[in-house]
């Protein structure tokens, strides 16, 4: 109930009285949880996977995850009140963490790049599948595809949430041009998403485009069935604006199936030289690379190959899992100062 009120009370006041008045109270929340969990349960050490750290105690080291900062680079796509919150949160992590985990060096580098951050303190640990998709039963998957209206390795497949940042209007037009090109293909395009109004508003566009027949908008998919049009597809498309990571890149590869993606941000450093690669904002070079992937079964088994090459040389979840353990052992070895301003010691490490 506490932590609800606030929340309600800040966005009003934030409102009404703007910034100050809202950083005010952000940290006087966090002074009023100030020793009270951490303390109760005797934490050794504050984990933030969401990045801001919502109770604090100086005498507990803080370790939190920086996963983007996409709202420095793309502020169109973002409210004025949400790039606020943003900068806020990010900026009140950088002051209270002991250190950042950032998802890819780029990230690092953006971090670096917008405060005044030790870079010591900024770390670097690569995303890594946790599991790999479910292989479905040959019934189920042939149910699914035919109530999808699409043949197995017929169809790109871009598995992303309707976001701006993920730019779904470019590669329709891209699929356009290809389809122009080519009318004699088979090949379509499905996209994933569980946005509604902005599904209906690419709907419309696939309409107006003539290509009601041969783009999917397949709305939100079970993990089953999105597991089955996954090691389904004939390859990856993943035209993105912008990533702090792309895990769908590291699922492709996994599934063995050829990547199509964006040679800016995270991507080329998650791909390597397993992927072929487009300007996202150029949607005839993503028409052209379209029609090289359909055509080109040597480019797919290379791409496929190269795929499975970085995946293995990855380390996996068991190399991420020990790299997240130096850390936190790393920060609770150092001394950290209690409310007393003196050195307190880390009871269970």
């Amino acid at each position: 109930m506490r932590g609800w009120l606030y929340g309600a009370l800040r966005t009003i006041m934030s409102r009404a009285m703007g910034k100050r008045l809202d950083d005010a109270l952000t940290r006087a929340a966090r002074h009023v949880n100030r020793g009270t969990v951490l303390g109760e349960i005797g934490a050794d050490l504050l984990f933030c996977p969401f990045t801001l750290p919502f109770c604090y105690d100086p005498s507990v080291p803080v370790v939190s995850i920086i996963h983007d900062l996409q709202y420095h680079y793309y502020p169109q796509f973002f409210s004025d009140e949400d790039r606020r919150c943003r900068e806020r949160n990010f900026r009140e992590t950088s002051r209270l963490a002991n250190k950042l985990i950032c998802v890819s060096e780029y990230v690092r580098k953006t971090v670096l790049e917008n405060s005044n951050f030790d870079p010591d303190r900024a770390i670097t640990i690569l995303h890594q599948l946790p599991h790999r998709l479910k292989k479905q039963p040959l019934q189920d998957v042939d149910s699914i595809l035919q109530r999808l209206g699409i043949m197995g390795n017929e169809f790109l497949l871009y598995p992303a949430n309707f976001w701006a940042h993920k730019n779904h209007r470019m590669l329709l037009t891209a699929f356009a041009i290809y389809r122009a090109r080519h009318p004699e293909s088979n090949l379509r395009l499905v996209c994933t998403g569980a946005l509604e109004n902005e599904k209906k508003a690419l709907q419309e566009a696939v309409c107006r485009m003539g290509q009601k027949d041969w783009i999917i908008l397949s709305g939100f998919l079970t993990e089953e069935e999105f597991a089955a049009i996954f090691a389904s597809c004939l390859a990856l498309v993943f035209p993105s604006l912008y990533e702090g990571f792309g895990l769908p890149v590291l699922e492709a590869m996994a599934l063995e199936k050829p990547v199509i993606c964006s040679n800016v941000t995270s991507l080329p450093e998650v791909a390597g030289d397993a992927a072929f690669y487009v300007d996202p904002r150029k949607p005839r070079e993503i028409a052209n690379t379209i029609e090289r992937i359909a055509s080109d079964k040597a480019l797919r088994k290379r791409l496929i190959g190269q795929g499975r090459h970085r995946l293995a040389e990855s380390g996996g979840p068991e190399k991420m899992a020990r790299e997240y353990l130096d850390v936190f052992l790393d920060v609770t070895r150092k001394p950290v100062c209690n409310r007393a301003g003196q050195p307190a010691l880390n009871k269970n490490f």
